[in-house]
């Protein structure tokens, strides 16, 4: 059983045999490709540059709230606010 994919038309065509699959395409040997290569290819232009962007908007949440559990861990908090806020803004 052989089913072909028309992705313009996004409809099935079944074929119990590989002549009757060749007949319908007027004897012309398809171009296929591996399953994981197409998908891949697939994914990648749906998908595009999303996910370096949100691989790397997830990388800065992360270092970021890493920075953040230290300094409350360690205690160092409250001398990094008076170093970055104004003096006046904390009386």
């Amino acid at each position: 059983m052989f089913t072909f994919l028309r992705l313009n038309k996004k409809d099935f065509e079944k074929y119990k045999t590989e002549s009757d699959f060749l007949i319908a395409n007027n004897n012309q040997q398809p171009n296929f490709k591996k399953t994981t290569d197409f998908y891949n290819d697939r994914r990648n232009e749906v998908a595009g540059t999303g996910f370096i962007i949100v691989g790397i908007i997830s990388l800065l949440t992360t270092i970021f709230g890493l920075w953040l559990l230290r300094k409350l861990i360690l205690g160092q908090l409250k001398e990094t606010i008076k170093k970055l806020l104004p003096t006046w803004y904390l009386q």
